[in-house]
């Protein structure tokens, strides 16, 4: 995003990254501040498809910890 590297944590917590997720979506904070606390919570990717509505986030082993379903697009 802006060639800073981000930590990821070797290990993944999909409770964290839905608290972060949630806290994305009201506005809390700007994305930068969501891929650092992505990272904290083990999260090294995404996949974002418009087509099923659905954000899918995987651990390190490329197993989905967390889909979200995207509402009204």
């Amino acid at each position: 995003m802006n060639g800073i590297p981000k930590e990821i944590s070797d290990q993944s917590d999909s409770e964290a990254i839905k608290a972060a997720v949630k806290r994305a979506q009201s506005g809390e904070f700007d994305f930068e501040k969501f891929c650092k606390l992505a990272g904290e919570a083990g999260v090294p990717v995404w996949t974002n498809d418009l087509v099923s509505k659905q954000v899918t986030y995987y651990d390190h082993n490329h197993q989905a910890l967390v889909i979200e379903l995207i509402p009204g697009i």
